[in-house]
């Protein structure tokens, strides 16, 4: 198609050839093949000029446009690889997103102004392939499914305000923390209970 397609662009079996790098003959007879494959007449021929015959019309319309096509595929895949681009979806708890995820997409986007990153926080557990997440930044363990990398190490302190410390008692052990209310996250106590993992 695309030697048909240089033929009658040129309006020459011999200037297309010359442009495709290819010898007449084999110009020729690839418009021959492509005759027989469609079982139609393309071209008239003559002396002194080529002209399309009304189904060789219709072939040409249509091979001049898969051609521009093709080529716009190519250049926009060859765009693609030389400059990233496209969407990522990311959810992060809020704490860690204001602190650290939205400044780290501002520098992300100077580099590469083409990808666009969409930011969602939530502290609740996200199914990332069903919710279209490319990236989940949680405090909690992760599902067996994902790959994960640690990124930053939070430290939890318990903390109290006076008064409640005046009307409760302040607490001296590990055990004493059963006697008192607290306030948590479900995702780091899903039971409802503290959770002791560590001695220190």
């Amino acid at each position: 198609m695309n030697v048909f397609a240089e033929v009658m662009g040129a309006k020459s079996f011999s200037a297309a050839a010359d442009k495709l790098g290819i010898s007449k003959s084999l110009a020729s007879r690839e418009v021959s093949a492509l005759e027989r494959s469609l079982a139609v007449k393309l071209l008239n021929r003559s002396t002194r000029k080529l002209s399309l015959t009304e189904a060789g019309s219709i072939v040409y319309e249509h091979c001049v446009n898969i051609l521009h096509e093709a080529e716009l595929a190519e250049r926009r895949v060859t765009q693609a690889q030389s400059e990233p681009a496209g969407i990522v979806k990311i959810t992060a708890i809020p704490a860690f997103a204001v602190r650290h995820v939205l400044p780290a997409i501002v520098e992300f986007q100077k580099q590469y102004p083409k990808i666009q990153v969409k930011l969602s926080c939530s502290n609740r557990a996200v199914d990332l392939g069903a919710e279209g997440f490319d990236l989940g930044i949680r405090s909690s363990p992760p599902a067996p499914n994902l790959v994960a990398r640690k990124l930053a190490v939070s430290r939890l302190v318990l903390v109290a305000s006076p008064a409640y410390l005046a009307k409760r008692g302040t607490p001296r052990r590990i055990e004493d923390l059963e006697k008192h209310d607290c306030m948590f996250f479900p995702m780091l106590a899903p039971k409802g209970k503290w959770c002791r993992t560590s001695s220190s």
